[in-house]
């Protein structure tokens, strides 16, 4: 008789374990389509799908047979990690499928083709932008109606197909709703700029709130702020420093006042990011880009967490420079593989919505027709 209530005993606390685990499991494993899994993309990716989660990979072929054939290996300042059993299709072949997250990672001038694929393709799912410039926003909108932007700003480039190094981190994803309203929006500057300063802190915060919340099923309804969260936490379990904000286009641009100096001029002049805050000439340069597009802020009415250029220059070489010093830009990437550059969706856009203002941002346009130049003439100038 004592064995029997033992035995039920044993099997209630079984059951009660294996009903916890299934639970936990359920309502942790989302479905992610990762498009666009360059780089960035293999990497957000490849920690997500470590981490537990449902993910299928659309990139270029050749990465993506080696994917599928050996996995992905991960490497450089994160540590070394190998990755296995992906879903992968070659790119603009979107699979049919419901998701939780599509997160876009493609090049900026194939925002458009790739969003009218996918809203052809895909039933279900919040749209997730990871990429540079702050027009795919503006672009998805058209086509979907739950957009997440993602302000991503660490490096990481492809060492050869089904292998990626990541190679330097200025700060943690930001992930945030995108609203057309925000353009407009008066954010509380003081907050904002708060959190952006004591950015650290936060993260340490926001890492121990995560802790306590719980995670949300498929198949639950919740409204838009609970996806944000949702997303927020799992980047952050599965080893991606993550957190929210009210206003994402104050961060996009915030990248845009990173990218537009540095990325081009880096592509020009063809050296690291840290060698241009060394010389007067060079520094002088990316002021005057970073005041134009100041300008542009102040006719789009848009804040961010720095009132002035001089204000985010002593901010720029403090704290975001050094811990990038070594990195090589994509643009100088992309031309020294003969690929087209990103260009029009960074300075050329400042240039853009310059003329729209009456606004002449001579230091961009000249960095936008340089580098126009080199992609134009890149095979020529490799032969002399």
């Amino acid at each position: 008789m004592k064995f029997c209530k033992e035995n039920k005993k044993f099997e209630k606390s079984l059951l009660s374990s294996l009903t916890k685990r299934f639970y936990y499991i359920k309502i942790e494993n989302m479905k992610f389509l990762i498009v666009g899994a360059g780089a960035i993309g293999s990497v957000i990716g490849g920690f997500l799908k470590k981490g537990g989660e449902n993910v299928s990979l659309v990139g270029n072929k050749e990465h993506m047979e080696a994917i599928e054939k050996k996995g992905l290996i991960i490497e450089g300042i994160w540590g070394e990690h190998y990755i296995s059993r992906f879903k992968t299709y070659e790119k603009n072949n979107i699979p049919k499928d419901e998701f939780d997250f599509i997160i876009v990672s493609v090049k900026s001038y194939n925002t458009q083709q790739t969003i009218e694929e996918i809203s052809q393709k895909v039933k279900r799912g919040v749209l997730v932008s990871a990429q540079n410039g702050v027009e795919n926003l503006e672009i998805m909108r058209n086509y979907w109606d739950k957009i997440i932007g993602m302000r991503v700003i660490f490096g990481a480039e492809i060492q050869e197909p089904g292998r990626v190094k990541v190679t330097v981190k200025a700060d943690d994803i930001v992930v945030g709703w995108y609203k057309l309203e925000n353009k407009k929006l008066k954010i509380q500057n003081k907050k904002e700029k708060s959190e952006w300063k004591t950015q650290n802190e936060k993260s340490k915060i926001q890492n121990k709130e995560n802790e306590k919340v719980r995670p949300t099923m498929q198949n639950e309804k919740i409204d838009e702020t609970d996806e944000v969260i949702v997303l927020n936490n799992i980047l952050n379990r599965v080893g991606l420093s993550c957190r929210t904000t009210d206003n994402i286009l104050a961060f996009l641009w915030a990248k845009m006042l990173y990218n537009c100096p540095l990325n081009a001029l880096s592509a020009i002049l063809e050296v690291c990011y840290g060698r241009l805050g060394e010389l007067d000439e060079t520094r002088m340069i990316m002021k005057r880009v970073v005041e134009e597009i100041f300008e542009v802020l102040k006719r789009e009415k848009i804040k961010v967490f720095w009132e002035n250029a001089d204000e985010y220059m002593n901010y720029f070489y403090e704290k975001l420079l050094p811990p990038t010093y070594n990195h090589i830009s994509s643009m100088l990437q992309d031309l020294q593989l003969g690929r087209r550059t990103e260009i029009e969706s960074m300075n050329g856009y400042i240039v853009k919505r310059g003329k729209d203002f009456s606004l002449s941002c001579v230091c961009n346009d000249v960095f936008y027709k340089m580098i126009k130049f080199k992609e134009e003439n890149l095979n020529n100038l490799l032969k002399v």
